[in-house]
């Protein structure tokens, strides 16, 4: 059973959005209360932040949000062959300027197929979630003492 306040929408095409004004985010699904996104770094729950969606007339607008969850879901591969960590970011929108919420609206309505009538949540993912991690790039960076999202 959904317990949602408000219906999740799924884009049908890719939606891009930025986080902190300068991350790049990819919205998985996204409702009139908040968004779950796809990001290249960690935020940390309970923070506030601003995430910037495509408004109606392709400008991007702020709205403002709390991360209410942010996990490690994978890997990506970057140019040159490296990876890195996927997190995905479950936000809460807090802002109720009249622009915010009707940027959010349009993205919605433009996802919701037209003889759309029902409610179908997003698919949950259920179960472990499986990291693999290379131990010799492990072990390199604590022998240089070199962070994680440090490139050398």
């Amino acid at each position: 059973m959904e317990r949602r306040r408000s219906r999740r929408i799924r884009p049908t095409n890719d939606l891009h959005a930025r986080v902190k004004a300068t991350v790049p985010a990819r919205i998985v699904d996204l409702s009139v209360a908040g968004a779950q996104i796809e990001v290249d770094c960690i935020l940390r729950p309970s923070a506030e932040c601003d995430i910037w969606i495509p408004g109606p007339e392709g400008q991007p607008v702020r709205v403002r949000a709390e991360v209410r969850r942010c996990r490690a879901v994978g890997t990506r591969e970057l140019p040159g062959g490296e990876k890195a960590v996927l997190y995905r970011a479950g936000l809460e929108f807090m802002d109720t300027r009249k622009e915010a919420r009707e940027a959010v609206e349009a993205q919605i309505a433009a996802a919701i197929p037209p003889d759309d009538s029902g409610w179908h949540p997003a698919p949950r993912r259920r179960g472990r979630i499986r990291i693999r991690l290379n131990s010799e790039d492990i072990h390199r960076r604590l022998e240089s003492h070199e962070e994680p999202g440090e490139r050398h």
